[in-house]
């Protein structure tokens, strides 16, 4: 694993990339739901309310979570654990610099 800068410039400059960074994430996240919530409606007029008008809310519900599901699947089966570890240590180790 890397060694992260302790003090200085360096380290100002890890926390603010670090800072973007999760910014940047947080954000795109909430851009995705804000795309999933915005087609909803179209997506149950248009589809859902033709198939079965009783159960379209829910069959709208089902397609949307189905994003949320397969997002799990990826990080449990695809990232390996030593990754989460040697960022969450990187993370643990710029906190400890303030």
């Amino acid at each position: 694993m890397a060694s992260m800068p302790s003090s200085g410039s360096e380290g100002a400059g890890v926390r603010r990339r670090l800072f973007v960074l999760s910014n940047l994430a947080i954000f795109m996240i909430g851009l995705g739901f804000a795309v999933r919530a915005n087609i909803a409606a179209d997506l149950q007029g248009d589809i859902f309310d033709v198939l079965d008008l009783s159960r379209s809310a829910a069959m709208v519900g089902e397609v949307l979570v189905v994003k949320i599901r397969c997002m799990g699947i990826i990080v449990h089966h695809y990232i390996p654990a030593v990754v989460v570890e040697e960022s969450l240590q990187m993370v643990l180790e710029v906190m400890a610099v303030e």
